[in-house]
């Protein structure tokens, strides 16, 4: 008897650990696709600065607040930072496609052809 309940306790944990990291995995690693139209006016550039705070030496980042259409069509504001030693903002009214969640950019933001997006996401860019 009192190994069936040891066995049924490890069998509940363990459905409850890979229940937390399931989530933890799709929250982290998956995300939606979006795309969105570049402000017509490039951000300044500024200083990097780290998790902390602090400026990163010799680094710069241009700073966006993307208003991205997911291919669903749902609206989101996603926060975009092109950062390098010698960043390249994003070319101004250009198209860019992105993957992300609600930590992160997943990938992107890459430049995308107009007529490469969906028609209702193109729809929802417009409005």
């Amino acid at each position: 008897m009192k190994k069936k309940m040891i066995s049924l306790v490890a069998i509940v944990a363990l459905i409850i650990v890979g229940f937390a990291g399931y989530h933890y995995y799709k929250n982290t690693y998956q995300g939606d696709v979006g795309y969105a139209q570049v402000p017509a006016k490039t951000p300044t550039k500024q200083a990097t600065k780290d998790d902390q705070g602090k400026v990163v030496p010799n680094e710069y980042s241009y700073h966006y607040q993307l208003n991205v259409v997911k291919e669903d069509g749902t609206r989101t504001t996603v926060p975009v930072e092109i950062s390098s030693e010698k960043p390249t903002p994003l070319t101004p009214n250009s198209y860019v496609k992105l993957e992300f969640n609600s930590k992160r950019v997943l990938s992107g933001p890459n430049n995308i052809a107009k007529d490469k997006i969906p028609a209702k996401v193109q729809t929802e860019l417009e409005k």
